[in-house]
């Protein structure tokens, strides 16, 4: 989905595209080929899990009093969070107001896998399909949002615990297979790591069967478009000398997966 919406409609990484029937073209052989390769693993290990790392982002209207930014919002969330999953779980892949077609198998996930960060604003732009999936919000919602990373992205630990509520409906163990934060204070980074695992804590404790927690990024790292600048590792990198330093977040969390409690 990622690839799909950075290269196909919003054309900020490669191909470069904004092409909606290109990017559908895209999604249909993304998932066709999931289907084969999930199939073939299983051929040769019938016990192996396998799944996708589902990248999920958190949608707000930018004005929660304007019912199509309300309606923009629900589109997107569904479009972005709930297409894929539903369809490798279905085996049905069902793009409101385009097409649907049945895959050459359903149920081709044995775990979900999230991948999870931020949330974003939505406004909408037009009574059009473009326009109901809405676009980005130019309004200033910074005494409504958390802290800002080093990226501009929100902390919201409140997004994570959303979506493992949400995807606790396929009845899958959930796997977070990625989490984490680019900033160069490791004092926030600790604050988003504890923050994100207390929501990780409290889905358990209501009976959400999530089964791990792997933190982005165990190195510091090249951040696609952003480059070396976002500092997302538990150990950091001195790219000079490639030199290599635990942080203190990383010990703390250490600690945490030692008593296995917060």
């Amino acid at each position: 989905m990622v690839q799909m919406y950075k290269g196909w409609l919003l054309g900020q990484w490669p191909p470069g595209r904004s092409d909606w029937g290109a990017a559908v073209r895209v999604l249909r052989h993304m998932m066709r080929a999931h289907v084969i390769a999930y199939h073939h693993i299983h051929e040769l290990r019938p016990d192996a899990m396998v799944s996708i790392a589902k990248h999920a982002l958190a949608f707000s209207p930018c004005d929660p009093t304007r019912w199509r930014d309300r309606l923009s919002a629900r589109m997107r969330s569904y479009v972005f969070n709930q297409l894929i999953l539903d369809a490798l779980h279905t085996g049905i892949l069902y793009v409101p107001g385009l097409f649907w077609e049945r895959l050459p198998a359903g149920r081709t996930l044995d775990f979900i896998g999230v991948n999870y960060y931020t949330r974003d604003f939505v406004h909408n732009t037009g009574l059009d399909l473009p326009g109901w999936m809405g676009g980005s919000c130019g309004k200033d919602h910074r005494l409504q949002v958390g802290k800002l990373n080093d990226l501009g992205w929100e902390v919201y630990p409140e997004g994570l615990a959303q979506f493992l509520r949400d995807y606790s409906r396929f009845k899958l163990p959930i796997l977070i297979t990625e989490n984490g934060v680019p900033a160069a204070d490791d004092d926030d980074r600790w604050t988003f790591l504890f923050m994100h695992l207390w929501q990780v804590a409290r889905a358990i404790a209501d009976g959400v069967p999530v089964v791990g927690y792997m933190h982005w990024s165990l190195l510091d790292n090249f951040e696609w478009a952003d480059g070396y600048r976002a500092r997302f590792g538990l150990i950091e990198v001195d790219y000079a000398t490639q030199e290599r330093r635990v942080r203190r977040s990383a010990q703390k969390y250490a600690d945490i997966i030692r008593r296995n409690e917060l």
